[in-house]
């Protein structure tokens, strides 16, 4: 999910009303409801279900491809 976000790493940070988590993609730190939060609040469920993205492999490559690029810029 990381790659997905533009997000080098296994954990990402997020603030809310809620509060504040720190979500861990190696292992999971907390409960499949929470993570269910993140990627509705993130718009990963309407990217996968709305279809906004034919191709999920195609998109984490050009992801990837960015982050590779963005790094190179600095």
């Amino acid at each position: 999910m990381p790659l997905l976000l533009a997000v080098r790493g296994n954990e990402i940070y997020a603030q809310g009303e809620e509060g504040a988590f720190l979500y861990h993609f190696k292992t999971m730190n907390y409960d499949v409801e929470q993570y269910k939060v993140f990627m509705r609040k993130t718009g990963l469920f309407d990217l996968i279900s709305n279809h906004l993205v034919n191709n999920l492999v195609d998109y984490a490559l050009g992801v990837e491809t960015g982050l590779e690029w963005r790094l190179q810029a600095k």
